[in-house]
């Protein structure tokens, strides 16, 4: 709730704050969490929770000024983390009561817990990142110390045997982006923009579907002139990714048959391309320069200020890729290429990721990789 100190005892420490629903609430100043005795001063503006006080009556808990910084721990690491953490305070997280209580922020060793369920607000938004002057004044730290990459290493490895045990042939490679790389900005989150985070590990990853995915579509673009209808006639085509029964000609509007003639499930299995070492996040900013043009309000001009939105990049990372092929048939296709769906799937998918990019804004020189 919000109200006004109408009193306050300096020497007893304590008195009473008016508000919509109580017009006189005691509070007491063991329940003020963000300024000094001086502060506390008659006309100052407050936010806080209804408690009950030791007589059994309406008491105001966890008081704060409003316009104050917030006490939090400083992070341990370095002078400048301190003085970011320092900075940190203008921005406030919003938990249960009884988390928050017990909780301290900047000991949350996992980021996707970190990033998504403690998201800080400020004024009439939520933000990851904010500076002034191109001073860091706030930013969510991404500490993967305490993550067990060997773990996820042996994890990967025993994926690999127990596939080649069922028969499968396995190809894996590791590709790290040219500059940065975004995974899932347009995922659903409190933010403006997102990160695709791992719900166990709290690291960056990017999902079999996207891979599987890039490839597809970089194959349909390149091989088939941008024609999926063509595609699915194409037997490797089908054999890589499966196929539907038939599908929809874009030009003729007529129906084509896939090269099965029925639903067909493909002979690959893609999986997350996961790093085996800590990753390097670093934010990046976008500045639409004409927010209310493209909102219809104003025509552009000079006189619209940008409203920069800040989003999170993988860069320095060395992503872990691999593919199991069920019945690694020999073909000798002129379209897709000459040997086995295993050869053909990995040189597919060095040319989608060097050639095409994963992942967001590709256009502009992200999601590039090399290998």
């Amino acid at each position: 709730m919000e109200g006004t100190i109408i009193d306050f005892n300096v020497d007893r420490g304590f008195g009473f704050i008016e508000c919509e629903k109580y017009p006189k609430l005691f509070f007491h100043i063991s329940n003020v969490k963000n300024a000094r005795k001086e502060e506390i001063i008659i006309n100052k503006k407050v936010e806080f929770e209804i408690g009950i006080g030791k007589n059994g009556l309406a008491a105001a808990e966890n008081v704060r000024i409003a316009g104050m910084q917030q006490n939090r721990p400083a992070h341990s690491q370095g002078q400048q983390d301190k003085n970011i953490s320092q900075n940190q305070q203008t921005c406030e997280y919003y938990l249960p009561k009884d988390t928050k209580n017990i909780i301290q922020i900047n000991n949350i060793d996992n980021f996707y817990l970190k990033l998504n369920k403690t998201a800080r607000f400020e004024k009439d938004k939520f933000i990851l990142f904010k500076t002034d002057r191109g001073n860091i004044q706030y930013k969510i730290d991404a500490d993967f110390s305490k993550v067990n990459f060997n773990k996820i290493k042996s994890n990967f490895e025993l994926i690999q045997n127990s596939y080649r045990e069922k028969g499968y042939s396995i190809e894996h490679s590791q590709f790290s982006p040219n500059w940065r790389l975004i995974v899932g900005l347009g995922g659903e989150s409190v933010y403006e923009t997102s990160i695709t985070l791992h719900h166990i590990y709290g690291i960056p990853y990017i999902p079999a579907s996207s891979i599987k995915g890039v490839i597809r579509s970089w194959i349909i673009t390149e091989c088939f002139n941008n024609n999926e209808s063509e595609a699915i006639q194409n037997q490797t085509f089908c054999d890589i990714f499966g196929c539907p029964e038939e599908l929809k000609d874009k030009k003729s509007k007529q129906k084509i048959k896939s090269y099965y003639g029925k639903e067909h499930a493909g002979k690959v299995i893609f999986f997350d391309a996961m790093p085996f070492e800590s990753p390097k996040i670093e934010p990046d900013v976008m500045n639409p320069h004409y927010g209310d043009y493209y909102n219809g309000k104003k025509p552009p001009a000079d006189y619209l200020n940008p409203v920069p939105i800040y989003f999170l990049t993988v860069k320095n990372t060395k992503f872990n890729f691999m593919i199991a092929v069920r019945e690694n048939i020999n073909t000798e296709d002129t379209k897709l290429g000459i040997g086995t769906l295993a050869d053909i799937t990995k040189k597919w998918l060095e040319k989608a990721l060097k050639e095409h990019g994963i992942g967001a804004k590709t256009a502009v020189g992200y999601g590039y990789m090399k290998s």
